[in-house]
């Protein structure tokens, strides 16, 4: 009798376990069927709790017939659930090149071809970058359109990324450390601009462009000669850049030392922020704020840096040839973190050390991105290396 009454209650339920390993949860409302799908019993209740109040709210649409922007929509929600809001944010940001040409179209409908063809144009028109960066956000939400059982192919999966025949790797161009030449060539383009103690700061420190900007003076320790690293930028949901509570990693969370040279941009800086704003520097103000007193994006810095490279190269351009400089190639803000740990490296800081400094998660991420500079310095070493004289 007992294990007739447990399949009864299996039965009202509705709830069964599928061949993908997923559960499926049937329910009726007046004769009309429905199905939700989840990974766990608990996420198949709370996705029919959210059906049946659509439903009742007339805002469900059949899986035939949701388009790819009512999906995008449903899916950013559900994914503010286990990203940050600066993720979430980015995704709005990409979609945006996808929302025109796709989102009218049921998901149910989208062919891989009529994928490319839009792909192709955002390679051609904004980047291959940015027509990578649209087809894995599709990649994403057409898995999830799988699990909801909308479609069962993925038109997505074998789509290959773009790529720039003949052009160097974006870490090699973008992502690069800078050369002795190059750095005096930008900051002599940089002059004594508004910026110019922040791209300082950086170079001298390795600090993230985000950790930089949400840099307090309440950080900066003189009494112990030490710079906090306790927070950076983010984004919020509407998109809006703040102060963020913590660091990109909890490992981020660091003490930097400060030396000479960072000791004088601190103070430069100071003066030049209490001169700018006329008002006496309190430790809770940032160190390196905008203009407006406001915490600055990325995206400034790397404008700035665009401009300074092109003010440089078109006033090289001008001189004698007899009299030209060395032409600056582009990169972005990251460029100054790689250029300090290139430079420690080079001066024989321990690996283990220079992991602490740049605030990376793990050992082998400093090795794998700065390991090869050790490997020259251990030719060196070895080089007149003898133990026994014949």
């Amino acid at each position: 009798m007992a294990k007739k009454s447990t399949t009864t209650e299996k039965k009202e339920t509705g709830l069964r376990l599928i061949k993908s390993g997923r559960y499926e949860k049937r329910f009726s409302i007046d004769g009309v069927r429905y199905s939700v799908y989840g990974r766990t019993k608990k996420e198949c209740t709370e996705k029919e709790t959210e059906k049946r109040l659509a439903i009742a709210a007339g805002t469900y649409k059949k899986n035939s017939s949701v388009t790819l922007n009512e999906y995008f929509k449903e899916w950013a929600a559900h994914k503010g659930a286990t990203v940050s809001p600066a993720t979430i944010h980015l995704y709005h940001q990409q979609y945006k090149h996808l929302k025109k040409p796709l989102g009218r179209y049921k998901v149910c409908a989208i062919e891989r071809r009529q994928v490319v063809n839009v792909l192709t144009v955002i390679a051609e028109k904004v980047s291959k970058y940015t027509a990578n960066a649209c087809k894995n956000l599709l990649l994403q939400i057409f898995k999830s359109a799988q699990y909801d059982e909308i479609i069962t192919i993925n038109p997505i999966e074998n789509i290959p990324n773009f790529k720039d025949r003949g052009a160097a790797p974006a870490r090699e161009t973008i992502h690069r450390a800078l050369t002795d030449e190059e750095i005096a060539a930008f900051m002599g383009a940089v002059g004594n601009s508004y910026y110019r103690q922040a791209f300082r700061f950086m170079l001298a420190t390795g600090v993230r462009s985000g950790e930089c900007a949400a840099l307090e003076w309440k950080d900066i320790d003189t009494k112990n000669g030490l710079i906090h690293i306790r927070r950076t930028t983010t984004r919020n949901r509407a998109g809006k850049l703040i102060i963020g509570d913590t660091t990109k990693t909890p490992k981020s969370r660091r003490d930097i030392p400060i030396n000479r040279e960072i000791a004088d941009i601190l103070n430069t800086q100071k003066a030049q922020s209490a001169a700018f704003f006329g008002d006496i520097i309190q430790i809770d103000c940032l160190v390196f704020p905008g203009t407006k007193g406001q915490a600055v994006a990325g995206t400034l810095f790397n404008n700035l840096i665009e401009y300074a490279i092109n003010k440089y190269n078109r006033e090289n351009e001008q001189r004698p040839p007899q009299e030209r400089g060395i032409t600056l190639n582009r990169f972005c803000v990251h460029a100054f973190r790689d250029t300090f740990a290139s430079k420690a490296a080079a001066a024989g800081v321990p690996l283990n050390v220079l992991k602490e400094l740049l605030g990376h998660s793990s050992y082998a991420m400093t090795a794998d991105l700065y390991g090869h500079i050790y490997d020259e310095q251990k030719k060196d070493a070895m080089k007149d290396l003898t133990m026994i004289s014949m």
